[in-house]
């Protein structure tokens, strides 16, 4: 039987936080753990993508999959020659950006922008200009008591033997190889 986000017992968990031992979908776990300070310090860790149960360890970039222990020996035996990126665990509600860099995505900013426009091409199709108005707030980070700044990302890049950092957008994040 599949496991099942255990806060939310909707979403398949992607999260497991070794502190509550539970498993977590995503959003779940920014709720869970922005709820105070002591529960933003939890170390948490993505699910391995292969058995789904323990947490992963590093993400194999030729499969684009993440992969705990385990399972990155039975798929790519001992001598595999895959680059692969180590993961490590983190703490506080990182941003977007940040998960993407933490886990190995790059961000294009001009992809972002050009789907932006097709979604909003595609979902405002059949509105008439004239009658469409947007009202939406703006809210601060500080406002929603989202702790971004605060989050400390540690992570480094296995490329024939080499480690580098990556600089975020968030200038108070911290990103330092292991």
């Amino acid at each position: 039987m599949e496991k099942i986000c255990e806060f939310c017992t909707a979403l398949r968990p992607i999260i497991y936080c070794k502190a509550d031992a539970a498993y977590l979908c995503l959003s779940c776990d920014a709720k869970v753990h922005s709820a105070n300070a002591l529960s933003n310090r939890h170390l948490r860790t993505l699910l391995c993508d292969s058995c789904r149960d323990r947490p992963a360890y590093a993400r194999c970039l030729n499969h684009r999959m993440f992969v705990c222990c385990g399972c990155d020996q039975r798929i790519h035996g001992v001598s595999s020659q895959h680059q692969k990126r180590i993961l490590s665990s983190y703490m506080g509600c990182p941003s977007a950006k940040d998960f993407a860099a933490l886990w190995g995505f790059q961000l294009d900013e001009m992809d972002k922008s050009a789907l932006r426009d097709q979604l909003f091409s595609k979902s405002f199709a059949s509105v008439k200009p004239s009658a469409a108005t947007f009202d939406i707030p703006i809210v601060s980070r500080q406002q929603t008591g989202s702790s971004s700044r605060t989050s400390k990302l540690n992570y480094s890049t296995l490329v024939s033997g080499t480690q580098s950092e990556v600089g975020l957008s968030n200038k108070q994040t911290e990103v330092s190889g292991i």
